[in-house]
């Protein structure tokens, strides 16, 4: 039996509630990415730090101890699609990760932006990954069509 792990950020509380639906669906162990100094609840001030971030590629400092893929198979991780892309708490997990040969199944919750080019990105970002169909989480009626095709 596979061990699974969903990890996600979430800064309005819709990233959280698919990624509960998605642990339920899968089980396995559920963790919250959270980072050492919150975003702002200003959308505007979100999407100005959260670009700086972006473009700056740096890490941001994330509390807690992280969960470590090495001991999981499937890892669903799930961010808000933040300037086209995956958020910055997001990336900075994932990038403290051996992902080498570890199935990536990842769900995206947006306002207007759908996908973005976040399958790209994480294509480009973790190429040692073995990345599932990437979820966008708007879309409840292809949840459980998704979480199948993890399965299989």
């Amino acid at each position: 039996m596979a061990k699974i792990l969903t990890v996600y950020y979430s800064h309005t509380g819709a990233t959280k509630e698919v990624a509960e639906k998605i642990n339920a669906k899968l089980g396995g162990d559920i963790y919250e990415i959270l980072p050492v100094e919150d975003y702002p609840a200003d959308i505007g001030e979100v999407i100005k730090r959260g670009q700086a971030e972006i473009e700056s590629g740096a890490a941001i400092a994330l509390k807690g101890e992280l969960p470590k893929a090495d001991g999981y198979d499937l890892i669903a991780v799930g961010t808000p699609n933040w300037c086209s892309t995956v958020s910055p708490p997001v990336t900075t997990y994932l990038k403290s990760q051996n992902l080498a040969g570890k199935k990536l199944a990842v769900f995206v919750t947006h306002g207007r932006g759908a996908l973005g080019h976040i399958p790209e990105d994480l294509q480009k970002l973790f190429p040692e990954a073995k990345l599932a169909e990437v979820y966008d989480g708007n879309v409840a009626e292809k949840l459980d069509e998704w979480v199948k095709g993890l399965e299989a």
